[in-house]
């Protein structure tokens, strides 16, 4: 899709708030699930499991999980819709007023800023031997722009030119999503949604102030990392339990909200405070411009969570079974086998890259700051929180970091 001249309208606040509160809970289900394994078949796990799954990063764009899923919703009827709605939340619209409102949130996310590169792309992969409804594919081509590629699911060729998309549109962040048993003659229908970001702070941190520093690992060790510094005035909120700052890419039509738990607070807790609806709203009403210092890592962070058991456990069950009822898309009877998502982060001294994609196969106000305040420092030396999103507030980006790589 093409960047646009002139900033669109504001999109829907029920599209926003859908998107941002389907991601916080899509988060929780997914790091209560790394909890969970950490005891799966074993009342005592190693030490070395729980080292992995306490330093696993969970990284994930909601935006794109919600659009693939707001295409496959197009052709849901009864039950499975209900569920998809009511998981995305969105049940008590219109389905038109949902496309359309993904429409005008697609065009306010790709309107111009020099300084940020921003691309969301969609894919229908259809089974070239099956029959689809026109009604399906021409409203996936109306309203999220959905390219529609026919393709032989046999052919040892089609997931390679799959991943050639999922590379190109990611701009070589995620160069592969699936592998040759992912598909086959069952396989009636791929959809992707792609999202690539790329921004430059406002206000880039100084590389010459960039030293290595030890990062405070979840389970008590320590990792060495290049810790940026910027000093000056910043967007910034603290009480007890947590520090956060917002730093704005280009115009400030996009930024990034670091939450770094304070010293007895543990990440899910601080997770739990802030990443709901009512929970973001408030706290993120508190940030307002402060003198102080920011130390920040350098770091990159890559995720892979194949969706179905998190998406199930939000509500959506019959998509995964053989009660499944996508006849809008087509005659034949069929399910979703799964939905694979995958995400990459670099962050550095000029700014921010990310890139996401999503595939499902079926089968406030700022207040001014007192003058007597003194300036913060905020170390941002262990885990911590983060979210990437527009103006709108709606949430490109959404996870923890417990191991900058």
């Amino acid at each position: 899709m093409a960047q646009g001249a002139a900033t669109p309208p504001t999109p829907p606040p029920a599209i926003v708030s859908a998107n941002n509160t389907f991601g916080f809970h899509l988060y929780a289900a997914l790091t209560k699930a790394n909890a969970t394994a950490l005891h799966a078949n074993s009342l005592q796990p190693t030490a070395a499991l729980m080292e992995a799954k306490e330093n696993q990063n969970v990284f994930i764009s909601p935006l794109s999980i919600e659009f693939c899923l707001a295409m496959v919703a197009n052709g849901a009827k009864g039950n499975t819709y209900t569920q998809i709605a009511q998981t995305l939340g969105w049940r008590n619209m219109p389905l038109e007023e949902v496309n359309a409102g993904f429409q005008t949130l697609t065009k306010r996310l790709l309107s111009s800023d020099p300084k940020v590169q921003l691309s969301l792309a969609d894919s229908l992969w259809l089974n070239n031997k099956a029959a689809f409804h026109q009604t399906f594919t021409d409203t996936n081509s109306k309203y999220f722009g959905a390219e529609m590629r026919a393709v032989n699911f046999t052919d040892p060729a089609t997931v390679p030119t799959i991943n050639n998309w999922v590379n190109a549109k990611t701009q070589g962040m995620i160069p592969t999503l699936l592998k040759a048993g992912d598909v086959d003659n069952t396989t009636l229908l791929v959809l992707l949604n792609a999202l690539y970001f790329k921004g430059q702070w406002s206000v880039p941190f100084d590389p010459q102030l960039t030293t290595e520093q030890p990062f405070m690992l979840a389970a008590g060790t320590n990792a060495p990392v290049k810790m940026m510094q910027r000093s000056g005035k910043i967007s910034y909120y603290d009480d007890a339990n947590l520090q956060m700052v917002r730093l704005p890419y280009g115009d400030g039509r996009l930024s990034m909200t670091i939450i770094l738990p304070t010293d007895g607070q543990t990440l899910d807790a601080v997770a739990q405070l802030i990443f709901t609806e009512h929970g973001w709203q408030q706290y993120t009403k508190g940030l307002r411009g402060r003198q102080g210092t920011l130390s920040l890592p350098r770091f990159a962070a890559h995720y892979a969570a194949d969706l179905p058991a998190a998406l199930r456990t939000l509500g959506i069950s019959d998509a995964f079974t053989n009660k499944a009822d996508f006849s809008a898309i087509s005659d034949t009877p069929s399910w979703i086998s799964n939905v694979k998502h995958k995400t990459a982060l670099e962050v550095n001294e000029e700014g921010t890259k990310a890139a996401a994609v999503t595939d499902t196969t079926m089968v406030g106000h700022a207040a001014m700051p007192s003058p007597f305040e003194p300036p913060f420092l905020m170390n941002v030396n262990h885990p911590f929180l983060l979210a990437l999103q527009n103006e709108d507030g709606a949430l490109l980006f959404l996870g923890h970091i417990v191991k900058p790589e």
